[in-house]
C-alpha cells in the first residue's frame, strides 16, 4: 500500500483540509455531543411525574419560541456554506424573526421541566449561531492574507451576525438567571416537604419501636406469671 503523497509543506491533501477546516469540525463535533447529550436529558425528563403545582411560565418561553429553529433543521443554510459565491449569509433563516415556532412539551411533563427544556434549547441553538459565525469566518479568513474573500469584510454580514448574537446572548444569560431563581426556590420547597416526611417517618418509627418494647415487656411478664 502506497503511503499518501505529501505536498511541498510536509503535509497530505487529508492533513491540509483537516488544518484548513479543524475549527468548523471541532466545532460540529462539540455541538454533536451536547445535542446528543441534551437528548438523553430530555428523555429522561419526559419519564418523571409531573410537579405538585406548576410554576408560572418565564419569559424565556416567549422569547424563544419565536427564534428558534424547527426540528426539522437541516443543518447550515447555503448561503454560509463553504461554497457560498458572494461570501456573505445575510439571509440565513436562523438569524430572522420569521423563523418556525418550537412543538409544545408532551402531556404529563411540569411547566418548570418544559422551561427547563427550552431554556437547554434555545443555549444550544445560540452556541450552534456561535460556532457557524466562527467557521463562516475562518474558512475566510487566515493569518498570512487576512481576509481572504472576495466580497469585502464589511459587507459579508459577520458583523451583524455578531451583534445580534450578542443581544441573544445578553436576552439568554437573563432568562437563565431567572430560571435558577426559580429552580433555587423549587429545590427549597421540595427539601422543605422532604425534611418534614422524614420527620414524620422518624417519629412514628420511634413510635413503632416503644411499642413494640412495651408489647415485648408486657409478653415477657404474663409468661413469666405472677
Amino acid at each position: 500500500m502506497k503511503a499518501p503523497k505529501s505536498g511541498p509543506d510536509g503535509k497530505t491533501k487529508s492533513q491540509r483540509f483537516l488544518a484548513k477546516n479543524r475549527a468548523r469540525l471541532n466545532a460540529e463535533n462539540a455541538l454533536r455531543r451536547k445535542k446528543k447529550r441534551a437528548e438523553e436529558r430530555s428523555r429522561k425528563n419526559q419519564r418523571l411525574p409531573a410537579a405538585v403545582s406548576p410554576l408560572q411560565t418565564m419569559g424565556v418561553v416567549e422569547d424563544y419560541r419565536s427564534s428558534s429553529p424547527t426540528s426539522n433543521d437541516q443543518g447550515a443554510s447555503p448561503a454560509i456554506a463553504e461554497s457560498s459565491a458572494d461570501g456573505s449569509f445575510t439571509d440565513d433563516p436562523d438569524f430572522s424573526s420569521s423563523s418556525s415556532s418550537r412543538s409544545s412539551s408532551p402531556d404529563g411533563l411540569s411547566e418548570l421541566l418544559m422551561e427547563c427544556s427550552i431554556f437547554d434549547e434555545a443555549a444550544l441553538d445560540f452556541e450552534k449561531k456561535c460556532g457557524r459565525v466562527q467557521a463562516f469566518y475562518d474558512e475566510r479568513y487566515n493569518l498570512f492574507s487576512g481576509w481572504t474573500s472576495d466580497r469585502p469584510f464589511e459587507k459579508s454580514g459577520v458583523l451583524e451576525k455578531c451583534l445580534i448574537l450578542t443581544k441573544e446572548g445578553v436576552k439568554l444569560i437573563d432568562s437563565g438567571r431567572k430560571l435558577l431563581e426559580k429552580l433555587s426556590h423549587r429545590i427549597q420547597q421540595v427539601f422543605e416537604e422532604w425534611r418534614g416526611v422524614t420527620n414524620a417517618l422518624i417519629y412514628i418509627g420511634g413510635n413503632l419501636y416503644v411499642l413494640e418494647r412495651m408489647q415485648l415487656a408486657f409478653h415477657n411478664s404474663v409468661k413469666a406469671g405472677p
